[in-house]
């Protein structure tokens, strides 16, 4: 189960880590777990199947 507002600030991540050319940071690190889940927008976590937005 997940919580969370897409439309909120995500972590603040080092300018080093940002600019890292790993695959596993830049896949798992770097994005949040809405861009995981493809939700960018509120149309998107309405209709997403796995989600419930208000």
């Amino acid at each position: 189960m997940l919580f969370g507002d897409f439309m909120q600030f995500g972590a603040v991540i080092p300018q080093r880590l940002r600019e890292s050319k790993r695959a596993d940071v830049r896949r798992w690190f770097l994005p949040d777990v809405f861009e995981h889940c493809g939700i960018d927008d509120a149309a998107t976590a309405h209709s997403h199947r796995a989600a419930s937005a208000w």
